[in-house]
């Protein structure tokens, strides 16, 4: 497969020219319940462009009131011979509209952590490296957001959507599901845990299309060096739907540790990221229906897996076929 040139830059400037594309490829990419309003984004945008140029006003004075303000980025990736404003170097009287390959969004929360809200990839030049490009870009820039807030940066968090369906879990609804298989199973020996394994499950097993791209992500996510919280399902907003409860998205958590050792990641810390989570990034108390709903799902104590062990809730399915 053909490895593009690839080039990855922030969008700083909310008249910038290529953000009407991104805004096609974030409605594209993201399933509808999942998405926050465009304008949130685009608004953020203008919102840093703005405390930027106080910044560089001011540029000798402590910065006091950063660390009460999210630090919001908006990254997107284009071929590396296109100027961010569709200019082809070298070529100043042709211009061309840039095309974004992929985009990633996220956030520094102050006295917490780092949260990645959202990142895709256009289907067409998947696995050739966006993902990770983006994450290998955006996360440093938020561990630079928390030094300058005097702080240190002990993880970045994000969830994402597992599929569900096969022909011992379509009347299932998430984890529960998949909770049980591994106490009491020899499906939670190592070896059937090895990345090599899984990857050839995954590559010769899955023909749903879903599944596919889970497996993608997955092998994304570990390599960027993330880990995915097994034991815990988070139960999200589902935007169309008002926050109906009955309608919540049940998605998986990943953690990619940053200044924080592996060690300090045990099941009760786990539940209070969760906790947390609800609480700083969607405004929930405890005794919301959806953080109670998720703290309902833990079914044992939560630890930290590697990201391609979520396929595991599949192997049984593979294996008999």
């Amino acid at each position: 497969m053909q490895m593009l040139q690839q080039k990855c830059w922030e969008i700083v400037d909310s008249t910038n020219p290529i953000l009407p594309k991104v805004r096609q490829l974030y409605e594209s990419t993201q399933a509808l319940e999942e998405q926050i309003p465009w304008e949130w984004i685009e608004r953020s945008i203008a919102q840093r462009n703005d405390e930027e140029k106080k910044k560089n006003d001011n540029q000798n004075e402590v910065i006091t009131n950063s660390v009460k303000y999210w630090q919001r980025h908006l990254f997107t990736v284009t071929t590396a011979n296109i100027d961010p404003f569709g200019v082809v170097p070298g070529r100043p009287e042709r211009t061309e509209e840039a095309k974004p390959l992929g985009f990633a969004y996220g956030a520094y929360v102050p006295d917490w952590a780092g949260y990645l809200s959202y990142i895709g990839v256009d289907p067409q030049i998947r696995k050739r490296g966006v993902g990770q490009l983006l994450c290998n870009t955006l996360f440093p820039v938020l561990e630079q957001d928390a030094k300058r807030c005097g702080q240190e940066l002990p993880f970045i968090i994000w969830e994402s959507r597992r599929p569900i369906g096969s022909d011992r879990d379509k009347n299932s609804k998430g984890l529960d599901n998949y909770a049980v298989m591994d106490e009491g199973s020899d499906y939670s020996e190592d070896r059937y845990f090895e990345t090599d394994r899984l990857d050839k499950i995954a590559n010769q097993k899955s023909n749903e299309p879903e599944w596919q791209n889970w497996c993608s992500r997955m092998k994304l996510f570990q390599k960027i060096g993330a880990f995915w919280v097994d034991g815990i399902q988070f139960y999200a907003p589902n935007y169309m739907e008002n926050e109906n409860e009955q309608e919540a998205i049940p998605l998986q958590i990943f953690i990619k540790p940053i200044r924080a050792n592996l060690e300090q990641f045990d099941a009760n810390k786990l539940i209070q990221i969760v906790k947390e989570l609800h609480e700083k990034v969607y405004r929930h108390s405890l005794n919301h229906p959806l953080c109670r709903k998720t703290m309902a799902s833990v079914r044992r104590k939560p630890q930290l897996r590697l990201p391609m062990e979520s396929i595991r809730g599949r192997t049984k399915v593979y294996q008999r076929l």
